[in-house]
């Protein structure tokens, strides 16, 4: 069976708010607090199962985070 791979892309890798506020280095109550604003898209699988795309959190830091440094 010839199953076709997609090829890598960090466009499909998705994190959990934990390792969304480690990589910003901010707590994941900000990180919820994004969320509910909806200043940060993500994916709820169920109300405790949510993940965010890397390239969304990409997207996010260079909009919103670059400002304050």
């Amino acid at each position: 069976m010839n199953v076709k791979q997609r090829p890598y892309s960090r466009e499909y890798e998705y994190l959990t708010i934990s390792q969304v506020a480690e990589k910003l280095q901010v707590t994941k109550n900000i990180v919820v607090g994004w969320l509910r604003d909806k200043k940060l898209p993500a994916s709820y699988f169920s109300k405790r199962l949510v993940r965010i795309r890397s390239s969304d959190v990409d997207k996010f830091s260079e909009q919103h985070l670059s400002k304050a440094v």
